[in-house]
């Protein structure tokens, strides 16, 4: 739905700056005229946002709301993701975008998406129903367009290809730029990372036995190099097979890119989990009680922290490109490394029970060995 609305709003200010008279009226200035025939807002002097509705209550959306929504970076990626659609179609012709555009449409989404978000939990609790399910969504969403309809919204479809598209050949001169979005996208995650956590091994190194594996880290320096090699190979090994999968999921539906929707579906045939209300997963949850296994929210948190995840997917699009076809959008590569991170602590946790089992004091090789066949 936000790309649909951006993909309006885009087409529609593309189509302006073409046929302006007023060549020093900005684009950013252009997207506020669309964005005013879509919604009605004004910002009150404490911050928050007042968005009036025709025949209907009208919205506030508090400052600190706004403040905590916009702190995450959902609307750029919406942007990100679309513009990656965009580039392989000659059918539309877009305006490239300056950086007061960027944040304009950015701010934009935000707003709508809070207001959307608003509407459908009222709507959720008058009707009262415990969870918001996408007809509620979808109809508060398509309230908030005052002047268009869903069928102008519709778009153009980006989830298909009218072709499959075969990998390029090795030696191939393209082969530099392939995958160049999530390439770039791992680059500057790493990078705000970094200087973010200012994370130290010795930090991951102290997670790793207090939250992960819950196990003594090993003694001797060769025993903890050989442990590290064999949990970094393996999980850039899990990072491939678990994009290779995808992909061939995504190939399936002769989709141009990997999309959230194929990683899920990946997810649950590869590593099946399940997520309770608190976050916390539960993995293997057919096994039951006594074969299942939860891990607590905060454990994965702690491992994603230190931004090693986006890491283990970098390694394996280096080590694996050629093999690779099919690109992940922005919204599907954070699913993919949500789910390696996953995997992270599950194998370390494992490897910990198998060390508490054989009464080790601290963990070794084997105990991560036998935690990986176990898993498999």
């Amino acid at each position: 739905l936000q790309k649909k609305l951006l993909l309006h709003l885009w087409e529609n200010v593309s189509r302006a700056v073409k046929n302006g008279s007023q060549p020093q009226k900005s684009t950013a200035d252009y997207f506020k005229t669309e964005m005013g025939k879509l919604l009605k807002y004004s910002r009150k002097p404490n911050g928050d946002i007042f968005i009036e509705m025709k025949d209907q209550q009208p919205i506030t959306l508090t400052k600190r709301d706004m403040d905590h929504y916009s702190s995450v970076a959902y609307g750029l990626r919406t942007i990100l993701a679309l513009q990656q659609d965009v580039m392989f179609r000659t059918d539309i012709k877009l305006v490239l975008l300056d950086p007061a555009a960027i944040s304009t449409l950015k701010a934009f989404l935000d707003i709508f998406t809070l207001a959307v978000l608003q509407r459908a939990q009222r709507s959720a609790r008058l009707s009262n129903n415990y969870e918001l399910s996408p007809g509620i969504f979808q109809k508060s969403w398509e309230t908030l367009q005052h002047s268009v309809s869903p069928q102008q919204l519709a778009g153009t479809d980006f989830w298909t290809s009218p072709r499959p598209f075969a990998p390029l050949k090795p030696g191939d001169t393209s082969l530099k730029s392939k995958f160049s979005t999530i390439r770039q996208i791992i680059t500057q995650k790493v990078s705000s990372y970094e200087a973010y956590n200012k994370i130290s091994m010795q930090v991951f190194l102290r997670n790793l036995q207090v939250y992960f594996a819950r196990h003594r880290w090993p003694a001797d320096a060769e025993t903890g190099r050989k442990f590290k090699a064999l949990f970094t190979e393996s999980m850039i090994d899990f990072a491939f097979e678990s994009l290779k999968l995808s992909e061939e999921i995504a190939k399936k539906k002769n989709r141009r890119f990997i999309r959230e929707e194929d990683v899920d579906r990946m997810w649950k045939a590869f590593v099946p989990f399940d997520v309770n209300e608190y976050e916390d997963v539960i993995f293997f949850p057919r096994l039951g009680r006594s074969g299942s296994l939860t891990i607590e929210a905060y454990d994965f948190d702690a491992f994603r922290d230190s931004g090693i995840h986006w890491l283990y997917l970098q390694s394996a699009l280096k080590d694996h490109l050629r093999e690779l076809s099919i690109e992940p959008d922005p919204f599907a590569a954070e699913l993919l490394v949500e789910g390696i991170a996953q995997f992270g602590v599950l194998a370390l946790r494992v490897a910990g029970m198998k060390a508490k089992e054989k009464g080790d004091d601290r963990l070794s090789v084997e105990h991560l060995t036998n935690a990986l066949q176990d898993i498999q």
